[in-house]
């Protein structure tokens, strides 16, 4: 008998036995990911571990026509006003609560070409793994990345030969992934959200995603095109970014020149993100020959505005009269404490609030709203729509309605930290 070599295999059998052991217990599969594999992962016990602490397999995954109950489709906890489509890593759900039902009902929306949806981000980013996505080496790359370099700032890179791209709000490009990642800097790194300005396409800036539902472009806008908005077609704009954020931003300001069709009867959305069931925590509308508006904060402390500007005792120094079939510039600005409305460069109401605006499941609408009630559809023209992060002085409000073709103030208000 060799006792060697049984002493051996004994050994060994029992050196296997603890390996397997330094492993936890698999979890169970994931659902069906977009990208057609399901996974699951394992967790280490005792190091050192042998074997991979995940594994994926390929999986089918079932698409559903929509309209789609979102929590029954996505889970009861998942309710965020945008969602990822679990089929396609290029689409994404837009959940929005029925009135009569009171059921989330979801409606799809696809990203660009060579995009998917970045549920962290709640915006479309570039993917280049895509089957057919590529772009030749920048020419104007100086640095280890072939599809691009750092260009004005950390936040940008060169796209090819084609254009300079911004990084989403909460990345910054790196220069050794050679794309943009999240990051949390600790403080707000952009005066500027996004701004959209119609000349030639409907991109808005910073990387940002936006859904266009039948708005077109019109050459007569303040200085070149514009956006052109139907109430007959029910057309809106819709940044899917704003759903459950806003409260990210204890400053706010929004600025947008408009031009309401003579003949329009009724209040109708201007900027808006109401959804159904919640007032908006911020509303800009269009009256007959006036202007209205409102924010709601965290603390549930609103303000609205009024033409008269007595209805609900807003101090200004002039009418909201805004006339049809003409342009206007409509600002407003939040410090944290005070809300300011102006009109064509003019203060017409102020109020003071606590608070930061509140967090809405919808995302921000231009020219329409969530719950689409004909009367809430704008009719008439839009140009350079600017989102910002700080509060606007009267000198920043003199400066873009001096200067119609631009997003920020050269010196704006600094920001808080969030």
């Amino acid at each position: 008998m060799n006792m060697k070599g049984t002493l051996l295999v004994t050994v060994l059998s029992a050196f296997v036995l603890v390996a397997a052991a330094d492993w936890g217990a698999w979890s169970d599969w994931s659902p069906c990911l977009c990208s057609l594999v399901r996974v699951r992962t394992r967790e280490c016990v005792v190091q050192p571990c042998l074997g991979d602490e995940a594994e994926s397999q390929p999986c089918a995954c079932v698409p559903t026509d929509p309209p789609i109950d979102c929590p029954m489709v996505h889970g009861a906890n998942s309710v965020d006003g945008v969602l990822p489509d679990n089929c396609n890593c290029s689409n994404y759900v837009q959940c929005v609560r029925d009135q009569k039902t009171n059921l989330f009902t979801g409606h799809f929306r696809s990203c660009n070409p060579c995009e998917i949806w970045d549920q962290f981000l709640l915006t479309c980013v570039l993917d280049m793994s895509q089957p057919n996505c590529h772009f030749e080496p920048s020419t104007q790359a100086t640095g280890p990345c072939p599809l691009g370099e750092v260009a004005d700032n950390e936040y940008q890179f060169v796209l090819g030969n084609s254009s300079i791209r911004d990084c989403p709000p909460g990345t910054k490009f790196n220069l050794t992934l050679c794309t943009c990642v999240h990051y949390d800097p600790g403080v707000p790194e952009f005066v500027s959200i996004t701004c959209l300005k119609f000349n030639g396409d409907f991109k808005p800036t910073k990387g940002l995603w936006m859904y266009n539902d039948g708005v077109t472009l019109d050459p007569n806008g303040m200085l070149s095109e514009c956006a052109f908005f139907d109430s007959s077609k029910k057309s809106k704009l819709e940044l899917p970014y704003f759903s459950n954020a806003l409260d990210k931003f204890p400053q706010f300001a929004v600025s947008v020149w408009f031009k309401r069709s003579a003949g329009t009867s009724g209040t109708r959305s201007l900027i808006d993100n109401s959804d159904c069931v919640n007032k908006a925590s911020i509303q800009l509308t269009s009256a007959a020959g006036a202007l209205t508006g409102m924010i709601r904060t965290d603390g549930d402390n609103y303000t609205e505005l009024f033409d008269p500007l007595i209805a609900n005792d807003l101090s200004g120094s002039a009418s909201s009269a805004a006339s049809d079939n003409s342009w206007h510039h409509y600002v407003f600005s939040y410090n944290g404490s005070i809300a300011k409305f102006y009109l064509d460069n003019n203060l017409i109401g102020t109020d003071y609030l606590f608070g930061r605006p509140d967090r809405v499941k919808a995302p921000m609408f231009m020219g329409g709203c969530a719950c689409e009630q004909n009367d809430c559809f704008f009719d008439g023209y839009m140009d350079t729509i600017s989102y910002l992060r700080v509060p606007l002085s009267t000198a920043d409000v003199d400066y873009l309605y001096s200067n119609p073709d631009e997003c920020v103030p050269p010196a704006p208000a600094p920001t808080l930290t969030p």
